[in-house]
């Protein structure tokens, strides 16, 4: 194991690189994306962007001596525009094959020196892009100010990576940047910690019971996901032993000690408790067969329905927003998957959305409303995640050592915290599918 990983990481890749044919046409095509990025004021993200951001806290993501070209990523509130401009910059310099297209991600256009992607130019709203979080990155070797998107904003990318494990057949995420965006988010998590971004003081948080509606086929996400995941760390906690339960009763009782969220029913009807707030907040769902939801929300609660497209990617995916005295909010879950298993609440059986879901819901709801009770939800949501690894590692230990793997893996197979093993959804398309079906030839 040691041989091999020694090989993997061994820089063949990077001698290689630097051998390649057009290294100095790509290396001079990209120095230019670099400037155009630079001058227009765009914000760079990806690898690049949270390398820069490793590098302000005195860590790298990327080797110093890796000789391999990497594109360059950034958000731009005209993506169709900027990306023809530079390539008509890049074929007036002279360089060969010069493309621009849609990538594979449909708010996403790519600049292209034949098939080498050299810049990937993702929409933003213009009100968005206004506001986006941003850090500056002054690169000592060439003086080059870099306008980078904040690691807290990145965290997003890496939980929706994480949402959809099969996206994008046949370069699945299982297989093409699994391991590297969990490497990416424990860097970021060690340097960039959730708790330099939390308020000193918690704001109060007052507790309103909502009926949640019964709905078949659909996924529930954010205050419904997390009491779920709460309600399953509770019965992982109280199921351990007393030494178990002595040595993590601080951080259990922390996580729970804003009394955030929990599922309760009466003889009828199946309760969850929201935050109380100005606007009502949302139970929000995923759905494939949304007009159908709709049409029975609409019937039962008499609300207003305004529709909004898709933006970042499908970190924010086409929505239906349906306002009365309980709001309700419908993710457009159409040619995507995502992981849930099925659990029983008092009795009930619901589908229980993975973890990393919840966490994407509410850290893109804090930046969306600018509501720390979202980013209080998101770190208690992260919380959960590292007790609950803790908790297993304990208990497992007290087990016979020749049963502690098949109980790790029964665990893990029942529990939201985890990737789950089962799929919601019909088609596992993608986005991408409808750009790759414009280059099929009939």
């Amino acid at each position: 194991m040691d041989i091999v990983k020694s090989i993997r990481d061994a820089p063949y890749e990077s001698m290689l690189a630097r051998r390649e044919v057009n290294f100095n046409v790509e290396k001079k095509a990209l120095d230019i994306v670099k400037q155009f990025l630079i001058k227009k004021k765009l914000v760079l993200y990806g690898g690049m962007a949270m390398d820069m951001a490793f590098r302000l806290k005195g860590s790298r993501l990327y080797d110093p001596a890796d000789n391999k070209l990497e594109d360059y990523d950034f958000y731009s509130p005209d993506p169709i525009n900027d990306a023809y401009e530079l390539a008509d910059i890049l074929h007036k310099e002279g360089f060969p094959e010069v493309n621009a297209i849609n990538a594979l991600h449909v708010t996403t256009m790519r600049v292209r020196l034949g098939t080498k992607a050299v810049a990937d130019i993702s929409y933003i709203p213009p009100n968005i892009f206004k506001v986006i979080p941003t850090l500056k990155f002054k690169d000592p070797t060439s003086n080059d100010t870099y306008i980078i998107i904040n690691p807290l904003f990145q965290r997003i990318d890496l939980h929706e990576s994480l949402t959809e494990p099969v996206r994008d057949a046949p370069t699945e995420v299982y297989f093409n940047r699994f391991a590297k965006d969990i490497k990416r988010f424990r860097m970021l998590d060690e340097l960039y910690p959730i708790e330099e971004y939390l308020p000193k003081k918690y704001p109060k948080i007052n507790l309103v019971d909502v009926i949640i509606p019964e709905l078949s086929d659909i996924l529930w996400v954010g205050y419904i996901s997390y009491a779920i995941h709460c309600m399953q760390l509770t019965e992982l906690y109280e199921s351990s032993s007393k030494k178990i339960q002595d040595k993590h009763r601080e951080m259990f009782e922390n996580i729970l000690q804003l009394n955030i969220t929990k599922l309760d029913s009466d003889s009828q009807d199946l309760y969850v408790q929201i935050p109380k707030s100005r606007e009502s907040e949302p139970l929000t769902m995923y759905a494939d067969d949304f007009p159908d939801i709709v049409k029975k929300l609409q019937k039962q609660y008499q609300l207003k329905i305004s529709y909004y497209n898709t933006y970042l990617d499908r970190s924010r995916p086409r929505t239906i927003k349906l306002a009365g005295k309980q709001n309700f909010e419908i993710f457009d879950n159409a040619r995507s998957t995502k992981t849930y298993i099925d659990v029983k609440v008092c009795g009930q059986s619901m589908k229980g959305a993975s973890i990393q879901l919840t966490l994407m819901y509410f850290l893109q709801r804090y930046f969306e409303h600018d509501n720390q009770i979202h980013l209080i939800y998101y770190h208690h949501t992260l919380q959960i995640v590292k007790l609950t690894e803790l908790l297993l590692v304990d208990i497992a230990e007290e087990k016979p050592e020749s049963i502690r793997k098949q109980f790790l893996n029964k665990q893990m197979d029942n529990l939201t915290m985890f990737i789950c093993k089962k799929w919601y959804g019909k088609y596992n398309l993608g986005d991408s599918f409808s750009i790759q079906m414009q280059y099929v030839v009939s």
